[in-house]
């Protein structure tokens, strides 16, 4: 867990003590390149919804932690099958997908997603360097698990920016 959590720049803290040991993840969020979009993010994306779906819990609860202090409602799957559950039955902005799990990998869960809704951003996430390019035709955005968190949240904000400037130009032509 600490290795993951450094991968994501921050650190634990672990004390012990006569009442049990805490451990208190820090996640740096304030290290963004784009430090004015960190700052508005914790007001702007009130009411953006992400589905993050990873089978490794740890990078999971890191990930929605981080994003739930960036104002995201984000909600979790640890398998391909209740991702499509939520998918079907929530409204989303976005998809954060891990690419190999056990049962159905990220690829196929992204061809459903894509199928259903071309136009929902989905962000590949990967311990692999290099996925295959059937797999990067489907997505939005392929990132390494282990870069920083501002490359995903630098991420996000381009793709909901350029999101809803798709859902503005879309509206304006009806």
């Amino acid at each position: 867990m600490h290795e993951r959590i450094r991968q994501l720049g921050g650190n634990l803290d672990i004390t012990s003590g006569r009442q049990g040991t805490v451990v208190v993840a820090h996640l740096l969020t304030s290290q963004c390149r784009f430090d004015s979009r960190c700052m508005k993010a914790s007001t702007t994306n009130n009411g953006k919804t992400i589905l993050c779906v990873d089978d490794e819990m740890t990078g999971l609860s890191v990930r929605k932690m981080l994003l739930e202090s960036q104002g995201y409602r984000v909600l979790t799957a640890e398998n391909g099958s209740d991702a499509v559950v939520l998918f079907s039955s929530e409204s989303l902005d976005l998809i954060i997908l891990d690419y190999s799990m056990p049962g159905t990998s990220g690829h196929v869960v992204a061809e459903k997603m894509k199928e259903l809704r071309p136009n929902l951003p989905i962000i590949m996430l990967s311990a692999y360097v290099d996925l295959p390019s059937e797999t990067l035709a489907l997505v939005d955005r392929s990132i390494t698990k282990g870069e920083p968190p501002a490359v995903l949240l630098e991420a996000i904000a381009l793709l909901l920016r350029d999101r809803d400037g798709l859902c503005s130009k879309e509206t304006l032509a009806e």
